[in-house]
């Protein structure tokens, strides 16, 4: 039997076992959890969606949040459904009714999400705002703060314990990195803003800016300087509490998408090059150092990095080949190993967890009716391992 049948067949096993069905009374969502092993990995398949799905973050429990393509009736128009995925229930991200879209961007350890809802361009109160939402109950999403004379927020990272969410607001010609941090006195979240060169940082929007777990570091992408010709360049920094005030220091003068940040102060994240984002971490004294890609591949992206310096991301073939993006693990000195998550080889990884727990999306294979070829369905899903 082929690697690709066995994994059918254990799909089939699954299914036939009993899938769990997860819903909540005021927003009801059937999900099928397919729990399959290939070689060595034990995965939990979250087959919620016929045509993509992914994992995007994983907590300390195995928790994770995502999202799922859901097409329209006539099945030619698809958008993104945010969803929240626990041990015993799964949820969408519900949506505010005066917004049209809720994404969501990081989880917390006690299960509150953060991310921004948007509508249209030049609503009154401000296309975008920033949120959190408690998944843990029944609760709606709750718009965060913003500063005075600014209409845009975004909140891009949480820390462990959901009591600091990091982001940025807009106004007028400024774009700036905030946090908000919960006040257990008063019972609301607090905005302040962090100190930049400059007001307007506009490579935040796409760098992000990153929280470590602790929540005593903040890192991001900030304006260095404006050249006349109307380019900008950015250096990453990082702001630590001190007295109650934000300070800032210069990491290094690369710019780079930061993606996850350690309590040791390791930075992952890639850089933009000709031939496509290169995957690479930050060591805290500002070292860069470049991670290698796999045999053959031209461009990659490391994602999340552990307490145990586990880096996990994942290597690419070049524009325009046949083939996709394969899951791997970096070691602090650059080297990449492939993880193996299914026969094709087509996965991505975008969480790990200090318990080594993975989360992201793999290629697998749907047996059909009778079990003949023509029938099966290759789908692209969410997943999470299991310990």
């Amino acid at each position: 039997m082929s690697f690709r049948a066995t994994v059918a067949f254990l799909l089939m096993l699954s299914a036939l076992s009993g899938a769990i069905l997860f819903g909540w009374v005021d927003n009801p969502v059937e999900v099928k959890l397919r729990s399959i092993v290939y070689k060595q990995h034990k995965l939990q398949l979250v087959d919620n969606s016929e045509s993509l799905s992914l994992a995007l973050a994983i907590n300390s429990e195995g928790s994770i949040i995502g999202f799922k393509e859901v097409p329209n009736e006539e099945g030619t128009i698809f958008r993104n459904v945010y969803f929240f995925c626990g041990k015993l229930r799964s949820k969408d991200v519900p949506k505010p009714k005066e917004f049209s879209n809720v994404e969501a961007a990081a989880l917390s350890d006690n299960n509150r999400v953060v991310g921004r809802v948007t509508r249209a361009i030049g609503a009154k109160d401000g296309s975008l705002r920033a949120y959190v939402w408690d998944a843990e109950k029944d609760h709606d999403v709750q718009l965060l703060p913003r500063v005075d004379g600014d209409l845009v927020s975004d909140a891009q990272d949480v820390s462990a314990d959901g009591s600091r969410i990091t982001g940025y607001v807009t106004g007028p010609e400024r774009l700036r990195p905030v946090v908000w941090t919960w006040d257990h006195q008063k019972q609301e979240w607090v905005v302040n803003v962090l100190p930049t060169l400059h007001e307007n940082n506009p490579y935040l929007m796409s760098a992000q800016l990153i929280i470590s777990p602790d929540g005593k570091t903040i890192v991001g992408c900030c304006t260095e300087k404006f050249h006349p010709d109307g380019t900008v360049d950015s250096a990453l920094y990082g702001w630590t509490e001190k007295d109650g005030k934000w300070e800032r220091k210069l990491i290094t003068s690369e710019q780079m998408y930061v993606k996850a940040i350690n309590n040791k102060g390791q930075i992952v994240g890639s850089m933009a090059e000709a031939k496509g984002r290169q995957p690479c971490w930050v060591s805290p004294d500002g070292s860069v150092t470049m991670l290698k890609l796999l045999p053959g591949d031209a461009s990659g992206e490391a994602r999340d990095i552990n307490e145990k310096s586990e880096i996990v991301g994942w290597s690419d073939d070049p524009h325009g080949t046949e083939g996709g993006p394969v899951a791997c693990r970096w070691s602090v000195d650059g080297e990449a190993t492939p993880i193996e998550l299914s026969e094709s080889g087509y996965s991505s990884i975008y969480s790990i967890n200090n318990g080594g727990q993975l989360a992201g999306m793999v290629d697998l294979v749907i047996p059909g009716e009778d079990d003949k070829p023509e029938n099966e369905k290759v789908l692209v899903l969410a997943f999470r391992s299991m310990r």
